[in-house]
């Protein structure tokens, strides 16, 4: 969904965004630019599940 498609959308892709941003730092996930480009659409709690499945 792109968010800049309409006012109304991009205001909420941005609230969408800062919670998001906000729920990882409180978990203590913290991703650089490159982690977020590689990691994209992965949640905090899947990347977790998967280091689960691994080890």
């Amino acid at each position: 969904m792109p968010c800049a498609s309409n006012q109304f959308f991009q205001h909420k892709c941005t609230t969408w965004m800062v919670l998001f941003e906000k729920r990882e730092r409180m978990h203590g996930y913290e991703k650089t630019r490159e982690g977020r480009e590689e990691g994209e659409g992965k949640s905090w709690e899947e990347k977790k599940w998967n280091e689960k499945a691994k080890g």
